[in-house]
């Protein structure tokens, strides 16, 4: 009777702890305000997906993606970042238009790195030359 009971707690302990792995996609959400554009693009795949914005600027899909970086575009804004998207992972992202790069934000699995990538994009795009950084470093 205690094995039983051992079994039974030992099976709850761990269904509780999973989670459900997709691994032939990346899910993919968010929210996106004060955009014109009705829509997000993610390129770098075999094809191009867009992902429509709801009226609030919240989007969610899932993709097939080849593992790697990617182009999230929101085309009337003229906006662009590089994104790391790999199947089986989720990804969050969040940003405002009016300051896209500074408000870009992301949750879940790679946001260190998709936040190292949006750090090192707005280094590219300064006026800061690499003499100047060295200098305040």
């Amino acid at each position: 009777m205690k094995n039983l009971i051992l079994i039974i707690c030992l099976i709850s302990v761990v269904s509780c702890n999973s989670q459900i792995v997709h691994p032939e996609y990346v899910k993919i959400s968010g929210k996106i305000i004060n955009a014109d554009s009705k829509e997000v693009s993610i390129c770098g795949m075999p094809s191009q997906k867009k992902l429509v914005l709801n009226e609030d600027g919240s989007f969610k899909d899932t993709l097939k993606v080849v593992n790697g970086k990617h182009l999230l575009m929101l085309l009337e804004d003229k906006l662009m970042t590089s994104i790391y998207l790999e199947n089986g992972k989720e990804i969050i992202i969040n940003a405002n238009v009016d300051d896209f790069l500074n408000t870009l934000k992301y949750k879940l699995d790679f946001a260190d790195y998709n936040s190292y990538l949006r750090e090192k994009e707005k280094i590219l795009r300064s006026d800061i030359d690499f003499q100047d950084m060295v200098q305040r470093n």
